[in-house]
């Protein structure tokens, strides 16, 4: 394996969410952390999603005190860190998608 691996463009975590297609209440974001390696966002309905930080590069540059500035956006269907410009939306990260290289 080469030193600059191939990270997969799928969630870490599944939630069942994305089979009832449609975004709901309980899809809505409660809270948001980081650890060294994941964004973790914590659901309206209890689910936990934890995806690479690698996938979004503004993230994962920040400075800490940085990615703590975020605010629910869109009814809790997104987050925005006014500071560093990243706009993610709940389904998007469903759906694997990662920043755009």
């Amino acid at each position: 394996m080469s030193a600059q691996a191939t990270i997969p463009r799928r969630p870490v975590s599944t939630i069942p969410t994305t089979a009832r297609g449609t975004m709901t209440n309980a899809d809505h974001v409660l809270h948001v952390t980081f650890s060294d390696t994941a964004l973790v966002l914590y659901l309206a309905d209890g689910c936990v999603l934890s995806v690479p930080l690698a996938w979004y590069p503004s993230l994962l540059t920040a400075e800490p005190a940085m990615r703590g500035q975020w605010k629910v956006v869109a009814g809790g269907a997104g987050i925005y860190w006014p500071g560093i410009g990243q706009h993610l939306t709940v389904a998007g990260i469903l759906k694997g998608n990662a920043a755009a290289e």
